[in-house]
């Protein structure tokens, strides 16, 4: 078998897949911050009798 260097179709392909890639991780990324967002608002917004340990917890997974 010939060992044949990329053509301009073959990249092309290889640009969608990477672009696709890049989506799929910007939506991780978006996905991440949303969720670190939403627990900060939680670790500062605990009442109650568990204030403590949930302050706490909190703290961990949005500093992790």
């Amino acid at each position: 078998m010939l060992c044949k260097a990329p053509t301009y179709n073959d990249r092309t392909g290889n640009q969608n897949k990477m672009n696709d890639l890049v989506k799929a991780m910007r939506m991780v990324v978006a996905d991440t911050y949303a969720i670190i967002g939403q627990t900060h608002l939680c670790h500062w917004n605990v009442r109650g009798n568990s204030f403590f340990s949930l302050h706490q917890a909190f703290e961990e997974q949005y500093t992790d």
